[in-house]
């Protein structure tokens, strides 16, 4: 633990480091090494970029007496190296502020050199939103037909490509891959254009600071089974609708002729799987056994108007960030995806098409306005 009793991140050391050694040294804020001479913490420990500008650099160092432009060295992300006109340690010797010239946002991350060890120098996430900024409303999947474009703000990648999938079961392998181009002033990448007629699925690939992960669409509204992709689909189509759903759709609170106001609202905590269950001993917690016990029999119904109930309040029914097959209790404060209706409480066809999982809980909600029931979500950020 750091001096204060801030607990540190874990750090995990393969057993066989100890055949000849008993003495491990690590830092904190920097658990990705370990050493077995102490002289080797010495240096640099991590750095930042910490202005708008990318000229300046705080670097936390240890065992460091002096820095000056002369005994530090920083270069870009190309690997040509930087001119620094500064460098001053902080009074206890903890920090280290580096000005350089000739750096900019395009050229980052930067690596940084003091007493032979080098780190990278990554923006400092305080930053992004002061730096990059979109408001624009179309980011994620735009679909006009079979032609789609995507857009996703990734200001600190330096690499992202659209990858397209055929089906759910051809996920670990891209029937075709898009690159994408960034805005250097917004931070968005975009790909236009893009004929998806033979696509159901994609992801986005993004480097950021020499990582590379495979990941879903932030925006997307419905998703593969575990969410796994994000699936190309305009959830206003009609045929991700139930039934009567434009013309019948409303909130039985707003639809009133007299108004409300907020304080005559009784709302009723809920959760998908109890009241599932309540309803039927085989039931296994789906959005389809709530519309049933509301539409079929309309005991449901029937007792929440007998308890005065204006509004239920799901407890969340976005995806969580486990697998659907998890059976553990939860009430959902793990969210995963904001936009994706939760898989565990869908009763999929043959492929587990994300737009089961749309119309079942549209269905769901649908059946509560019937019911004369307004419905909130609970939520979780």
């Amino acid at each position: 633990n750091k001096k204060g009793g801030n607990q540190s991140s874990d750090i995990v050391v393969p057993l066989s480091k100890f055949k000849d050694t008993k003495t491990l040294y690590c830092l904190y804020d920097n658990m990705t090494g370990y050493y077995t001479d102490i002289s080797e913490t010495y240096g640099v420990i991590a750095a930042k970029i910490s202005n708008s500008s990318a000229t300046e650099i705080t670097a936390k160092v240890y065992k460091v007496d002096s820095v000056s432009a002369e005994n530090v060295f920083v270069y870009d992300c190309n690997g040509e190296q930087l001119t620094v006109s500064g460098a001053e340690l902080s009074e206890d010797k903890s920090a280290a502020v580096i000005t350089v010239s000739g750096g900019s946002l395009q050229k980052i991350p930067y690596t940084v050199k003091i007493n032979n060890k080098t780190v990278t120098a990554v923006f400092d996430n305080d930053l992004i939103d002061e730096v990059y900024t979109y408001s624009g409303d179309d980011l994620g999947l735009t679909l006009d037909g079979t032609s789609a474009s995507f857009k996703v703000w990734a200001p600190l990648a330096t690499n992202v490509e659209l990858l397209l999938y055929t089906d759910a079961d051809s996920l670990s392998t891209a029937a075709n891959k898009e690159v994408m181009t960034q805005d250097k002033t917004s931070g968005v990448w975009s790909k236009s254009s893009v004929d998806v007629s033979n696509y159901k699925y994609y992801q986005y690939s993004i480097t950021t600071n020499g990582t590379t992960s495979k990941v879903c669409d932030i925006y997307a509204k419905a998703a593969s089974g575990d969410s796994v992709a994000s699936q190309i689909i305009n959830i206003d189509d009609s045929s991700v609708k139930p039934e009567n759903w434009n013309s019948n759709y409303y909130n039985p609170w707003a639809d009133k002729s007299e108004t409300k106001s907020y304080t005559e609202a009784v709302i009723y905590e809920m959760h998908i799987r109890d009241w599932s269950k309540a309803f039927g001993e085989n039931n296994t917690g789906k959005f389809e056994e709530i519309t049933a016990a509301l539409s079929d029999s309309g005991a449901f119904a029937n007792h929440l108007k007998d308890l005065g109930i204006t509004h239920v309040q799901i407890l969340p029914m976005f995806d969580y960030a486990e697998k659907n097959s998890n059976s553990n209790y939860n009430w959902g404060y793990n969210p995963y995806h904001y936009n994706v209706p939760e898989g565990r409480y869908v009763n999929y066809g043959t492929e587990k098409d994300g737009t089961d999982a749309v119309i079942q809980m549209r269905e769901m909600i649908q059946a509560f306005h019937d019911a004369g029931i307004a419905v909130n979500m609970d939520v979780v950020y």
